[in-house]
């Protein structure tokens, strides 16, 4: 009875070393501890919803002028990735975000509505 104990054991921490070897990690948490995450990348980590703007097209996932589904309150990410400043507005709100640089805006409103980038078009929220 001792040895199946023994056994079971053993088996349990094999699987548990499997487990812990083979699970990925965020491959920002892989980071040596002595290099210092910029501003940006801090911001990458801590906000789920982001948009990415390029000559003033938003992305997605991948996805040309996205639509995002959010909620009131949420906070979203606008990752300037052009060589100049860019001029985001959202319903009432606007923010001037800096070359390769970003911004935070807070969702407010309900409804649908249109992210403009220096006043054109370039991604679609839906907040519930």
């Amino acid at each position: 009875m001792k040895k199946i104990g023994y056994i079971i054991v053993l088996v349990l921490i094999a699987v548990a070393a499997v487990v812990f070897f083979t699970v990925k990690k965020h491959p920002m948490a892989s980071l040596p501890s002595s290099k210092k995450l910029s501003a940006k990348e801090q911001a990458l980590l801590k906000y789920p919803y982001q948009l990415q703007f390029k000559e003033c097209k938003g992305y997605a996932a991948l996805i040309p002028k996205p639509t995002l589904i959010l909620k009131q309150g949420d906070q979203l990410m606008l990752d300037n990735q052009d060589g100049k400043a860019r001029s985001f507005a959202f319903k009432d709100q606007s923010i001037l975000v800096a070359a390769n640089g970003f911004g935070i805006m807070e969702i407010k409103d309900k409804g649908k509505s249109s992210v403009l980038c220096d006043g054109a078009v370039a991604a679609t929220l839906i907040v519930k």
